[in-house]
């Protein structure tokens, strides 16, 4: 499928009969067949929230945001005669994280697909005392130095990811394909096409640049990938006092589930 950043057709999905039907039924519903996913990405990605959202999970009365995940996060997806499994990688480098990627890239068992979750350098850092650490002894004061600083940590938690894949195909000759989630678009929609550009197939970014990396030591005939937006919550960041504000409304934010959804179907199927 073609898929739209700031394309007029996403407009459509506003408007659309299914969309509550799709978003409420999520993975259980666009999914085809039974398949084994992990759930990546670096600290404060979001990737615990996308994952509510695209389940239907975070739609229900009552939903509250997860806390910062300490261990793997294991789930199952139920639907007529299919189980879905997702494992979500914790983002912290510890060693919590380490046993996750071991499990999940060098255990028995073989994960088919991996959506990484990224951000374009806007993971949160919700504790307050790493915070404050980090706007005096990194110097990170204002929002491009923080944003550029995230940026390079993301680079930092693909290398690990990357990585684990490699082992992962050197024993399982999986998985096959990755879906880079490009989270949390609310806050920079105004700059989405320069998050695209980074993130697209013909960029020569570092992120790109480790990805086709990667694509060659495993074999290109046997991984693909692709990156396309989303967003789950709709939510500021305050960072040293200053504030980023949402940028989209919920049903555009709607439309960028669906269109991933939709995505992510297509990649199992």
């Amino acid at each position: 499928m073609v898929v739209e950043w700031l394309g007029p057709s996403l407009t459509a999905y506003r408007h659309r009969s299914d969309l509550k039907e799709l978003l409420t039924g999520g993975l259980a519903k666009l999914l085809g067949k039974s398949v084994s996913l992990a759930v990546t990405g670096m600290q404060g990605a979001g990737k615990t929230v996308l994952l509510d959202y695209l389940t239907g999970k975070a739609l229900k009365s009552g939903y509250k945001q997860p806390a910062q995940s300490q261990t793997m996060e294991r789930g199952i997806i139920k639907s007529p005669k299919r189980r879905i499994r997702v494992s979500v990688v914790p983002g912290q480098i510890a060693e919590p994280r380490h046993v996750a990627l071991d499990q999940l890239f060098r255990g028995k068992t073989p994960i088919q697909g991996i959506v990484h979750v990224v951000s374009y350098g806007h993971a949160s850092t919700r504790n307050e005392d790493a915070a404050k650490a980090m706007v005096k002894e990194l110097k990170l004061s204002t929002f491009a130095k923080y944003v550029k600083y995230q940026m390079e940590r993301e680079l930092d938690d693909f290398e690990q990811t990357c990585e684990a894949i490699r082992a992962s195909h050197r024993k399982h000759h999986a998985p096959s394909w990755m879906l880079v989630a490009v989270d949390k678009i609310d806050l920079y929609h105004d700059r989405l096409p320069k998050a695209r550009e980074y993130y697209a197939s013909s960029s020569s970014s570092p992120f790109i640049e480790r990805l086709r990396t990667l694509a060659r030591q495993v074999g290109e005939d046997y991984f693909r990938w692709e990156a396309a937006p989303v967003c789950g919550v709709l939510e500021e960041l305050n960072w040293n006092g200053k504030i980023e504000s949402s940028q989209i409304d919920r049903p555009l934010r709607d439309a960028y589930l669906v269109q991933f959804l939709e995505l992510l179907k297509s990649y199992c199927a």
